[in-house]
């Protein structure tokens, strides 16, 4: 059995505009953001696709300017939990073209074509896992940063040799 999602999808944003710094940590731009949410928004309801999928398509891109690798980084990591679980789950590109409009507005047409769709529980416990995973590396930067602290704070810390008199 052969089970295929296609998309229309509004072209997405430059990569320039989706990561920024803030507090010294990179995170996605409040137009990376939006753009995540209209993905969303769009296609409420959809099941994800299992197992491994392959992407096919075309690209219409609003002016001449970028290429289409940067266009896909940021369109499959909409597209997470949407059309598949995770971008992860992609094993290869058939007919996957960058076009230039004609009219100057960009937007993206894909087929992704699978073997099944996810159950609800399957997509329940990848959520899930992928949830307790991120609380686990928050708790891990959270005591990294209390050791590292900890650690500034004495002279004859473990990593440095005793003094001598």
């Amino acid at each position: 059995m052969t089970a295929v999602v296609n998309l229309a999808l509004p072209y997405p944003p430059s990569g320039n505009k989706y990561w920024r710094m803030v507090m010294g940590r990179m995170v996605r731009s409040k137009v990376a953001n939006a753009y995540i949410a209209t993905v969303g928004r769009m296609n409420r309801g959809r099941t994800p696709l299992f197992g491994p999928v392959v992407v096919s398509g075309q690209v219409i891109r609003p002016r001449a300017i970028g290429d289409l690798e940067n266009s896909l980084k940021i369109l499959f990591d909409a597209l997470n939990g949407v059309a598949w679980l995770d971008d992860g789950q992609i094993r290869g590109f058939e007919h996957l073209y960058r076009v230039d409009s004609v009219d100057g507005v960009g937007r993206v047409d894909l087929q992704v074509i699978g073997d099944r769709f996810c159950t609800d529980d399957e997509v329940a416990r990848f959520f899930e896992a992928k949830t307790t995973a991120s609380a686990r590396r928050k708790a891990t930067r959270a005591r990294n940063r209390a050791a590292n602290k900890y650690q500034g704070l004495h002279a004859t810390s473990a990593s440095y040799p005793p003094r001598t008199k």
